[in-house]
């Protein structure tokens, strides 16, 4: 609690680490849904009400967003309990999507 502010912590992703990054866990699980645009654009702009991001720092968060991705599979890999068949093949879909996206130049947060 900060004042009457209160803010919850998933420590399951605390670590030292780039702050796109930390932008990129928050976004990932939602980069399928139809306002993904709106979504994004509001979590940037809440950001930056905090702190400032340079367009440089910005311009990696499609590279970070790919990492998680690759990394919530291999978290879903040693829990597969844990995600439908459904889930894991369009999780699957998206990260093989970016990589050949990525390897092509065409890496972008906001898919065509």
């Amino acid at each position: 609690m900060n004042g009457d502010t209160l803010a919850a912590i998933d420590f399951d992703d605390t670590a030292w680490g780039w702050h796109m990054y930390d932008l990129a866990a928050s976004l990932n699980q939602c980069q399928e849904l139809a306002g993904f645009g709106a979504l994004y654009t509001a979590c940037v702009d809440g950001y930056r009400k905090i702190r400032p991001i340079a367009a440089e720092d910005l311009a990696m968060l499609p590279v970070f967003l790919l990492m998680r991705g690759m990394a919530e599979i291999g978290w879903f890999a040693d829990r597969p309990e844990n995600a439908t068949p459904a889930q894991m093949t369009a999780l699957k879909g998206l990260v093989i999507a970016q990589c050949l996206d990525f390897r092509s130049g065409r890496l972008s947060v906001l898919r065509a």
